[in-house]
């Protein structure tokens, strides 16, 4: 897999699904420890991204880093029947 460093900064590493890839490891990986869900927070251009995983807004995030605005996203897990 990609260095996601490295996809940021290099156009032709961007668009082959290697964030999508990432982040689909990520929540299988938080599933399979029982994590009750994953926060992240993130800038606006990112939101449907995080969305299309089933992330919520929930508005924007206290952080100040940077001087941007930041957004927080919460994933949360239902509890396996």
């Amino acid at each position: 897999m990609a260095d996601a460093s490295l996809c940021r900064h290099r156009p032709a590493s961007q668009k082959k699904g290697y964030a999508g890839l990432l982040l689909r490891r990520v929540i299988e990986d938080a599933r399979t420890e029982k994590q009750s869900g994953i926060v992240l927070t993130c800038k606006e251009p990112l939101l449907c991204f995080y969305q299309k995983y089933g992330f919520e807004k929930e508005g924007i995030s206290q952080s100040v880093h940077g001087g941007a605005v930041w957004y927080q996203m919460r994933l949360c897990f239902r509890p396996l029947s």
